[in-house]
This record gives structure tokens, sequence and C-alpha cells, in this order.
């Protein structure tokens, strides 16, 4: 911490998003998330389900530390959602992720497909 600026807080720009609405209701897209991301590298690091949000720590056996995969669910109409994604390095010097954020959101987009 240095001049009032956390280092944990200046992001380098690696980390990816995606923003899309789906037809089907947010408590319903909160569940199946839920149930059918966690595998053998992603775990359930923090879940608010009256706020909507999941947080998922993965994590990969050749990288140190782990990504961070934050959904965030927004009821956009009736039985409609917007989801929100962010998946970054769960470190404050994030130069260099190997496309693993790419995969993590491809992997969300693949489960909200199903």
């Amino acid at each position: 911490r240095k001049y009032n600026v956390d280092s944990g807080d200046i992001n380098y720009g690696m980390h990816q998003t995606m923003e899309l609405e789906i037809e089907e209701p947010s408590l319903s897209v909160f569940e199946n998330l839920k149930n059918n991301l966690p595998s053998k590298n992603w775990e359930i690091a923090h879940l608010d389900e009256t706020k909507g949000v999941l947080r998922f720590k993965v994590s990969h056996k050749w990288q140190i530390p782990d990504d961070v995969v934050t959904i965030q669910l927004q009821p956009s109409g009736v039985n409609r959602t917007l989801v929100k994604v962010e998946s970054n390095l769960d470190y404050w010097l994030r130069m260099s992720d190997n496309g693993n954020n790419f995969r993590n959101i491809q992997q969300v987009r693949q489960v909200l497909s199903h």
C-alpha cells in the first residue's frame, strides 16, 4: 500500500469478460451454474443467491496463482437473466494467463448453453 493505492487493486488488463442475456429465470441460472461448473479444478469460493453472485477459484497444476471467476446474475425481464462473467488471475501482478481466462469464460458459456 503506497500513496493510498493498494497494489491488489491494480489491473494490468489480464482478464476476460463476457456479458450475455439468456431466456431463463435468474434462480434457475444460478442453480445451473452452481451445480454444473464445479469440477476437479473449480471450487466455489463464495456464493450469494440473494445478490446473484457466484465466485469460483480455478486451479491449474502448472500455474500459481489460481484464477478467480466471478459471475453476477441480474434479472432483466420476465424469465430473462443478464449474466456478467469475469475471469482473472488471483494475484496483483496479472501479466500472463496462458489463455486460462479465455477458457474459463468458454466453460461458463458452455454450461449456460445446455
